[in-house]
């Protein structure tokens, strides 16, 4: 089965968000249209390695000194939001952001249980965000309520409309409005529709591409399905070993940096836990991200990229659960 060449796809490497209620007009960079966003706190956001972002829901309006913020984070192996007044975040966002990427409750911050929707809508940084954006926040405030909000810019402008999803950190794009409600209603399952996804959050460059590479290979679609180790010590071009634990096993996938600062990592191959090695990813240009048309490959499936496409056929040994 030959499909169409397939897409890289990046998600950024953070370990976490601060979100802020901001109801516009917005510009180019979420830190400049945030004068109430104290420089320590900016300063805290960068070195823990976490996205500032403006939200707002579509077509109401915050009143003034009732804004809300968020900070969420997976990166402790723990899906975490909670929300904190814009007069605390001087004293106590680091206290937050610390305690949330290490995988504990902060204490500092009430604790949100249900999941938020964004959908990157900012025309003034892509017009092609602002434009298929609003479509899909709309339909996605209609399915999810006051769980949807529309963002700032969140990466990956080419891929819009993009649907990011927190705690887990899941990533997915091309949504049209049809499709963002039928993935609102799985993430709101614990499952992600594999089709449209982008990537995950909370990971290392190496961990993401190691983690969607078993997900397409296996098919395992619940968001907690997967335990991402640290990977082993680089070998010849700086190759990497990432175990990826599943309910049948270890998988391990070796990965190599596409760039000189490490942060796109492409899959050379992935071995299953008895040993088959597979998918491969031939000439290893092919990186994380590819896009599969169906939402994953069925098990006893060897997927190899050969003179640019993506072909399917039966391997020797199985590389499902």
């Amino acid at each position: 089965m030959t499909l169409p060449q397939p897409q890289r796809v990046d998600v950024p490497a953070i370990r976490g968000w601060l979100l802020i209620e901001h109801p516009g007009p917005w510009g180019f960079s979420a830190g400049a249209d945030t004068p109430v966003l104290p420089a320590a706190v900016r300063a805290a956001a960068a070195a823990l390695g976490f996205r500032v972002n403006l939200i707002r829901q579509h077509r109401l309006v915050p009143r003034p000194g009732r804004e809300r913020c968020f900070v969420s984070s997976s990166a402790g192996g723990r899906q975490l939001l909670e929300r904190l007044p814009v007069d605390r975040l001087a004293d106590r966002f680091a206290g937050v952001a610390e305690a949330l990427a290490a995988g504990r409750p902060s204490g500092l911050a009430t604790p949100v249980a249900e999941p938020m929707y964004l959908v990157c809508t900012n025309s003034r940084r892509s017009p092609v965000c602002g434009g298929s954006g609003r479509s899909v926040a709309r339909a996605v405030s209609a399915a999810a309520g006051p769980r949807a909000w529309e963002t700032t810019h969140v990466g990956g402008c080419r891929f819009a409309a993009n649907l990011v999803c927190l705690p887990s950190g899941v990533f997915y794009r091309g949504m049209g409005p049809a499709e963002a409600v039928a993935l609102v209603a799985a993430a709101d399952r614990g499952r992600i529709v594999l089709s449209r996804y982008r990537g995950r959050a909370g990971l290392s460059p190496q961990a993401q591409a190691a983690e969607w590479a078993v997900r397409q290979a296996t098919g395992l679609d619940g968001v907690d399905a997967l335990r991402v180790a640290e990977p082993g010590p680089p070998g010849d071009d700086d190759r990497r070993e990432v175990p990826v634990a599943t309910p049948a096993g270890t998988y391990r996938v070796t990965v190599r940096p596409r760039d000189r600062a490490g942060q796109r990592y492409d899959v050379i191959a992935v071995t299953a836990p008895d040993g088959e090695t597979g998918p491969r990813f031939g000439d290893g240009r092919h990186g994380f991200g590819a896009e599969l048309p169906e939402p994953a490959c069925p098990a006893g499936t060897e997927v190899r990229f050969s003179h640019g496409v993506l072909e399917r056929k039966p391997a020797s040994g199985s590389l499902g659960p």
